[in-house]
């Protein structure tokens, strides 16, 4: 039994007053659990962490998400439960979005486009504004796409709708560190009257 370690990590760039976007400074969320798979459609998948009441962490500080042991051997699949509703601290002041001001910013908000569902397949349908707690899912399947937006293990069929995105195997044979990924750069968008947070590029390292 190998230990494996989930920390969270923010990518951070300038702001760009021309579109009315900036980067965030800060952003916390919520991560319920991780699954790991030793298939690439995500079947089989074994617990790695499990909390029903998890802690906000800051990505800015690279925090430990959770830990837990798997047994040796090559994983294609990586799946976390988490808040959808972000805690947000612009970079900069564009449009309604204020620097330094704090704001609790929808990841999983369209209804026609955003569709998620547990490892067992409940669906979880998008609501703008409540927390939705959706999964989200990295594979090295065909269904991974560039346009995906991580919420479901296979492609729903639309060109740029919810599928998983691409990971590469993770061969586990030593205690390991990986990242889960959120890349907000020119991400918050304040070129409306509320300040919101477009879709963030999300990854493992």
């Amino acid at each position: 039994m190998k230990k494996i370690l989930a920390v969270g990590l923010l990518f951070l760039g300038l702001a760009s007053g021309a579109k009315a976007l900036t980067s965030a400074s800060s952003v916390k969320v919520k991560v319920f659990e991780m699954r790991a798979s030793v298939n690439s459609d995500c079947s089989g998948a074994v617990t790695i962490f499990k909390t029903d009441n998890p802690t906000p962490v800051d990505l800015m500080t690279n925090p430990l998400l959770g830990s837990g042991a798997l047994t040796n051997g090559t994983y294609h699949c990586l799946m976390f439960h988490i808040d959808d509703i972000l805690t947000v601290v612009p970079q900069t002041t564009d449009g309604s979005c204020t620097a330094g001001t704090a704001y609790n910013l929808d990841i999983f908000t369209d209804q026609f486009q955003n569709l998620s569902a547990t490892p067992e397949g409940v669906v979880i349908l998008a609501h703008p504004g409540i927390e939705d707690d959706p999964w989200i899912y990295f594979n090295d399947s065909t269904a991974t796409a560039l346009t995906n937006d991580c919420f479901a293990k296979v492609n729903d069929g639309c060109s740029v709708c919810s599928g998983p995105c691409r990971m590469t195997p993770l061969n586990e044979t030593s205690d390991q560190t990986h990242s889960l990924v959120i890349n907000t750069n020119f991400k918050v968008d304040g070129s409306s009257t509320t300040c919101v947070m477009l879709q963030p590029v999300m990854s493992i390292r």
